[in-house]
């Protein structure tokens, strides 16, 4: 559990997806561990979890690969 003492379904509660959704994660996040981007992902119902060879700021830190699974994700449609 992250210092902030919040479990993946307390942080996902009420929040079911309803569109696909991708989640991504860096695997050396000093803040919240890959185990509970990987729960927070199930309690959400996300399609994928990407797990990203960074720390916690998955976006600034691997930019290239973030916007390639974005691309990708919304290639495949809402899935409605």
């Amino acid at each position: 559990m992250p210092a902030g003492g919040v479990s993946p379904g307390e942080a996902a509660a009420g929040r079911r997806c309803r569109d696909r959704a991708l989640l991504f994660w860096g695997e050396r996040d000093p803040a919240c561990q890959i185990e509970f981007g990987d729960e927070l992902g199930a309690a959400l119902r996300a399609t994928r979890v990407l797990h990203l060879d960074c720390n916690h700021w998955t976006v600034l830190e691997r930019p290239a690969e973030v916007a390639a699974a974005l691309e990708a994700h919304w290639a495949q449609g809402t899935g409605r």
